[in-house]
């Protein structure tokens, strides 16, 4: 099974969430995350993986939901971008999913002028498929330019 027709169900307190296998690079625990000074809101601080320096992003912050303290209950994502690999802290991992024909993905404007929504339909439930790309596209640009 390829991961490009994975999909990774997770939450960030009781917003469910989903983002495609083929950027997903590991699922761990939380662990301690050092902070740094002097960097950007949406950073959280970052975290030794192997001997290499990855940053840690502020999901809550991006989702608009309670700022709160890491939890050992915590998991961390570790995902690929088209700059580096970046962490991200969700409270649960729900499943992993194949797309397949009872999945259906809706790639849609709601709203006039909005920029299109990708939902998941399962379980006759609606999920926000998030578009990496999207989410981390200002901290990404910010990147770019330093």
């Amino acid at each position: 099974m390829s991961a490009t027709n994975l999909i990774l169900l997770f939450g960030v307190d009781d917003k469910r969430l989903a983002l495609r296998g083929k950027d997903v690079k590991l699922i761990t625990r939380a662990v301690e995350i050092t902070p740094l000074n002097d960097s950007p809101e949406e950073v959280l601080g970052v975290i030794s993986f192997h001997g290499t320096l990855i940053p840690v992003l502020n999901l809550r912050k991006r989702l608009h939901l309670p700022e709160r303290d890491v939890l050992a209950s915590d998991f961390l994502l570790l995902v690929n971008t088209n700059y580096r690999t970046i962490g991200l802290v969700v409270t649960r991992v729900d499943d992993v999913i194949s797309l397949d024909g009872k999945t259906s993905v809706s790639h849609e404007a709601l709203f006039s002028g909005d920029a299109p929504v990708q939902l998941l339909h399962i379980d006759n439930k609606l999920i926000e498929l998030q578009d990496l790309a999207e989410v981390l596209a200002d901290f990404e640009l910010k990147q770019a330019a330093s």
